[in-house]
């Protein structure tokens, strides 16, 4: 599908949610396999995503801008 940030190559969707897209991914720099996800611009639930930490729920990496999407890093 292409690279992002010249780090991330997004592979396949892997889920859909009203907020957006959930890919599988790879991280080229630490050669691991991660789930990206791209929401709608507005959504900010990357910001509560950031507090959470529970052995149940996803780890969150990092979020950043791209040609006007917001990407996160999980």
């Amino acid at each position: 599908m292409g690279l992002v940030k010249n780090r991330y190559q997004l592979l396949n969707v892997i889920g859909r949610g009203m907020s957006g897209s959930v890919y599988r991914a790879k991280d080229i720099l630490s050669n691991r396999y991660i789930a990206i996800k791209v929401i709608e611009s507005g959504a900010k639930e990357y910001d509560f995503m950031k507090q959470l930490e529970h052995k149940n729920i996803v780890k969150y990496y990092n979020n950043f801008l791209d040609s006007g999407k917001r990407y996160l890093v999980l």
